[in-house]
């Protein structure tokens, strides 16, 4: 599936350098179309929001507001990403080059990141409601 050829080199240890065999990437093509087994959903966030009930909403707003930051930290990067092959690439990116892959899932993840911090911010709002009617300090 993959072979590998040595690299001498001075002053590190030697390197191997892989590249797919024929077979490998007939494998690969093959793999690459395979239907995908559903994958279960494992958020320890979505677990604690289910139980929510319980908690002290102040607190539970320190919660909300540390995972809209991660998220739209992560949107950021995903977006300057985004914005630095657009201008390395400026004609549209086809499917058939290897860069379309990159491109690919880095939509997918600025959509999911994109989603999770305005469900982070409709969480907070809710939050924010809730410590409002029962007079706790935010």
């Amino acid at each position: 599936m993959v072979s590998f050829e040595v690299v001498e080199q001075s002053n590190r240890p030697n390197k191997k350098v892989y590249s797919i065999t024929d077979e490998g990437h007939e494998a690969l093509q093959k793999w690459t179309v395979a239907p995908v087994e559903p994958e279960p959903s494992r958020s320890e966030l979505l677990l604690k929001t289910y139980t929510l009930w319980l908690a002290d909403p102040a607190k539970a707003l320190k919660l909300f507001r540390a995972q809209e930051d991660r998220h739209r930290s992560q949107l950021a990067h995903y977006e300057r990403t985004l914005a630095a092959i657009a201008q390395e690439h400026p004609a549209p990116i086809k499917v058939q080059e290897p860069l379309f892959g990159d491109y690919a899932t880095l939509q997918i993840g600025e959509r999911y990141e994109h989603a999770y911090v305005d469900w982070c911010r409709w969480m907070i709002a809710q939050l924010e409601q809730a410590t409002q009617a029962t007079g706790e300090g935010l």
